[in-house]
């Protein structure tokens, strides 16, 4: 059976962990998506978000690619080992805006990248872009799981293997 979003966690709003060492652009991030309809977990530095994302399962991980403790890149390294956390969509969020650092987020698996300093309209729709491309990607699976129906799961695109 294809879950609904209540039945993911019990909620139906989704969770966003924030996780950046700034406070103050901490706390305006988590307004800026409060305001839009989403729930927020803020986080300091890398290991408390790794922590947080145990616990708590978020939908989402808006990530600062320079933390105090471990860099974005080494963030990957700590969950991708967690077979819970490791489909979990992470945007970088960097004031760093090099080919480099751009190429070692997606390469390490970041869904997308936003430059600082960004506006907020901006986060928000490519926060809700990578929601629904996850989600439809997750039901796309579960449909191939359950059901032997197979296609492009970016796209939807089913095709009966028949």
């Amino acid at each position: 059976m294809v879950e609904t979003p209540v039945e993911q966690g019990g909620r139906t709003k989704k969770l966003i962990l924030v996780v950046d060492d700034d406070c103050d652009l901490n706390d305006l991030l988590c307004t800026v998506l409060e305001d839009s309809g989403y729930d927020t977990l803020p986080a300091l530095d890398g290991m408390s978000a790794v922590a947080l994302m145990k616990e708590r399962r978020p939908d989402l991980v808006l990530l600062d690619y320079m933390l105090p403790d471990i860099n974005g890149v080494e963030f990957f390294g700590k969950i991708r080992g967690e077979e819970e956390l490791r489909e979990t969509p992470i945007i970088m969020v960097s004031a760093r805006n090099d080919v480099q650092t751009k190429i070692a987020s997606f390469s390490a698996g970041a869904r997308r990248y936003i430059s600082k300093p960004f506006e907020n309209e901006d986060l928000v729709g490519e926060v809700g872009k990578t929601l629904m491309q996850h989600e439809r990607s997750r039901v796309a699976k579960q449909y191939h799981d359950e059901y032997g129906i197979s296609g492009d799961y970016g796209n939807i695109d089913f095709k009966d293997e028949k």
